[in-house]
């Protein structure tokens, strides 16, 4: 559960460190969403910061979370997502969202996640050397 593994930091530290175990050994689409989630990992601070920005440099019309730490939470579960062994997919769509809290903190949750999905940008040759 990497909703409770500690101070933030502490937390992203130790999913960085998940990223890399076994990498040699996964193929295809695993090793294409620990790719994700290694990027998400190295990049979790200006991942939240654009998510919960005031004032975007880009995309105005692309709604921003207000709480860092809910946006936090929701980046955490998805890295949880990418690194499981199970399909994340079908486990993003069935299994349980994470505990943020009530009413306007799972809008929050929600416009977070909307807004990485709106800006993602996923290069064609990221398995490339």
């Amino acid at each position: 559960d990497v909703s409770s593994c500690g101070p933030p930091r502490g937390r992203w530290r130790m999913l960085s460190w998940d990223v890399g175990a076994g990498d040699e050994e996964v193929a295809g689409e695993k090793r294409r969403s620990r790719e994700a989630a290694a990027k998400l990992v190295a990049n979790h601070e200006a991942v939240v910061t654009d998510c919960t920005r005031d004032d975007p440099l880009s995309q105005k019309h692309v709604g921003r979370a207000s709480s860092p730490d809910v946006a936090d939470a929701v980046l955490r579960h998805v890295v949880g997502l990418l690194l499981s062994d199970e399909d994340a997919v079908l486990r993003a769509r069935e299994g349980p969202l994470p505990d943020v809290g009530g009413g306007s903190r799972r809008e929050d949750a929600a416009r977070a996640a909307r807004t990485v999905a709106a800006r993602l940008c996923v290069p064609r040759n990221m398995g490339a050397p």
